[in-house]
């Protein structure tokens, strides 16, 4: 397994490992297990990574995870249709079966004395034919339709209104599962605040000694740029501005800052912040003293 990335520090579970097999097909978080294909991209995309490899390999794996949802939804597409298929072909016998006798037999005729029935006469069983009417100059005669021809229009509409229902269900699945993320999609311009070492924060802080806290931008936007960053202490009673200033990164490159927190007022506790702007990015701890 290849270590690629790591969550960031100021991430709920920490700055976690993010490992996955040669070219990207399963991904695993340390700690929690595996996770999806899209749960990588949905991180990536809210820029929750820091990347472990050099952007060549970077993009192969946004790649081999861009291609996996898009096979997990071909696959999808495939189980759907073999559905739809298998409930048409259930239909058809189902159909037949609901009538009672096979396709091309005429039903039983009963017993009666009525042109065209059963009639008894002297013990035995007689077939009267009925009258047919012939028809006028101006009239067309009118045949019913065979009862093998009734049959089988059932059978079509049963058939459309399953092909109907699946075709829903698909499109529904569609909606669902939104579009396969394209190449372009990916993010590929971004910027990383985080805090250098989140195991040494001053959150014990002490109004005789230095309390440093230092803090690292990383500039991945594809051009050079100019950081304007503040440091600020904010307690239940005051809020004041540690530290102010700016900060110049070459692309592809990164920058770190230490700062000397000093606690003001009385003992208590207060959230120390650091923000950048443009893109607008913010980290916190809380410090007691």
């Amino acid at each position: 397994m290849l270590l690629v990335a790591r969550l960031r520090s100021d991430h709920p579970f920490g700055a976690l490992p993010l490992t996955c097999d040669d070219p990207g097909e399963t991904y695993i978080l340390e700690g929690k297990g595996e996770i999806t294909a899209a749960k990588l991209l949905d991180l990536a995309n809210r820029r929750q990574l820091v990347w472990e490899v050099d952007e060549a390999t970077r993009e192969r794996v946004l790649a081999a995870a861009s291609a996996r949802i898009q096979r997990d939804r071909d696959t999808a597409k495939r189980v759907a249709a073999a559905r739809a298929a298998a409930t048409v072909a259930a239909a058809v016998p189902a159909a037949r079966k609901a009538s009672g006798k096979p396709p091309g037999v005429p039903p039983a005729p009963t017993a009666s004395s009525a042109p065209g029935e059963i009639a008894h006469e002297g013990g035995r069983v007689v077939w009267s034919e009925p009258p047919v009417a012939e028809p006028g100059p101006h009239q067309t005669a009118r045949v019913a339709p065979p009862r093998r021809r009734r049959l089988w229009l059932r059978t079509i509409v049963a058939i459309a209104c399953v092909a109907a229902v699946a075709s829903g269900l698909f499109v529904l699945g569609q909606i669902a599962l939104g579009p396969a993320p394209s190449p372009a999609a990916r993010v590929t311009n971004y910027t990383e605040l985080s805090f250098t070492d989140p195991a040494t924060l001053p959150t014990r802080l002490s109004v005789r000694e230095p309390n440093l806290l230092s803090f690292t931008v990383f500039n991945h936007e594809g051009r050079k740029r100019v950081y304007q960053y503040v440091v600020t202490l904010a307690s239940a009673r005051r809020s004041s501005v540690v530290e102010r200033g700016s900060i110049v990164i070459e692309d592809n490159a990164e920058a770190t800052r230490v700062v000397n927190v000093v606690p003001t007022g009385r003992h208590g506790s207060s959230v120390i912040t650091v923000t950048i702007t443009d893109p607008r990015q913010a980290i916190h701890f809380t410090g007691n003293w």
